[in-house]
């Protein structure tokens, strides 16, 4: 009579396979710069300035004086 195997447990080494992590870091860093994004774009919209793609992309246009 063969031996039966048992289920593998939930939370096993399969749900935290390296590339399933990486992916999902991936995802939500992509979410969360598509996020920043729009706001970014709103509030420059909103506040008359003009866009750029400086605006998204470096610290410069942005100021500290005001926060």
């Amino acid at each position: 009579m063969p031996r039966r195997r048992r289920p593998p447990r939930p939370g096993a080494l399969a749900d935290l396979s390296p590339l399933r992590i990486l992916t999902q870091i991936i995802i939500l860093q992509v979410l969360y710069y598509a996020c920043a994004a729009v706001l970014i774009l709103f509030t420059a919209l909103v506040a008359g300035k003009d866009v750029s793609l400086d605006l998204l992309l470096s610290w410069r246009p942005l100021r500290g004086d005001v926060t």
